[in-house]
């Protein structure tokens, strides 16, 4: 939904961010976004994951859904068994 840089203060090209998103920690575009961040960057502080004020669902694209990641996850289990 929203991403922001801030420089750090600590030399020249050295910047935090801040992002906000639409999802919960439970879902699975999340946790692997999340997961992905934090193999990359140095330092990752969750501020939170709080259900939305309104409870409308969040729009999710087509193949991004919990489902297309079990599914996903299922196949690549499959293949790494041979089953594939």
């Amino acid at each position: 939904m929203r991403i922001e840089s801030r420089p750090t203060g600590e030399g020249l090209g050295q910047y935090c961010f801040s992002v906000d998103a639409e999802g919960h920690l439970t879902d699975r575009r999340v946790s692997e976004t999340l997961m992905g961040l934090h193999r990359r960057c140095l330092k990752v502080r969750l501020l939170g994951s709080y259900p939305r004020a309104d409870e409308v669902a969040p729009r999710v694209a087509r193949g991004t859904g919990d489902a297309e990641f079990t599914q996903a996850a299922d196949w690549l289990n499959r293949a790494l068994d041979g089953r594939g």
